[in-house]
C-alpha cells in the first residue's frame, strides 16, 4: 500500500483517527516551551492502542515519534 502524508486541522485529524483511517502517526517535538496552544487532536471517543515503532533526533534536538495502531 502506498503511503499518503497528510497535515491537517485536529478537526480532521480527529475525524480520521476516530474511524481508523489513520495507520501511522509521525509526531515531531520541538524544545521550545509556549505554555497554550490548541490540541493536536479533538477528545475521542474512544481509546486505541499505538505501538512506537521509532524514534529520531535531529541536529536541531528535534525528536521523531513514529506511532503505528496496535490492533
Amino acid at each position: 500500500m502506498g503511503k499518503i502524508t497528510h497535515f491537517v486541522h485536529q478537526s480532521l485529524a480527529g475525524f480520521l483517527t476516530e474511524h481508523r483511517l489513520i495507520d501511522e502517526y509521525q509526531i515531531f517535538v520541538h524544545p521550545v516551551v509556549l505554555g497554550g496552544g490548541r490540541p493536536a487532536f479533538a477528545t475521542p471517543q474512544q481509546r486505541f492502542d499505538l505501538t512506537l515503532s521509532e524514534t529520531r533526533s535531529f541536529d536541531s534536538q528535534v525528536v521523531l515519534l513514529r506511532h503505528e495502531r496496535a490492533d
